[in-house]
């Protein structure tokens, strides 16, 4: 697909052969964390620090780019946020 000039700029933000169009690009954090959340519907914050061993600050901001993005989506319980992938 070529894209109208004034887009140009944006092939440089995305891995040659991706299209604009084929929506974003996940590191390899966000697909470990989506991936530990397809296991596990409901897993909270902190379940994913223990699974995935990274810090609680990086998988807090990384959760929220992705809640963001409107890849997934958290629900409050008490004083736990679960974590669910949007269909």
């Amino acid at each position: 697909m070529e894209l109208p000039p004034k887009f140009k700029d944006l092939e440089r933000k995305f891995p040659k052969g991706m299209e604009v169009t084929e929506g974003i690009k996940l590191s390899d954090l966000q697909e470990r964390i989506v991936d530990a959340i397809k296991d596990s519907p409901g897993i909270t914050q902190t379940e994913i620090v223990s699974r995935l061993n990274v810090p609680k600050q990086t998988v807090s901001y990384t959760i929220n780019n992705l809640v963001n993005s409107g890849v997934m989506e958290t629900v409050r319980d008490g004083n736990k946020i679960k974590c669910f992938v949007k269909a």
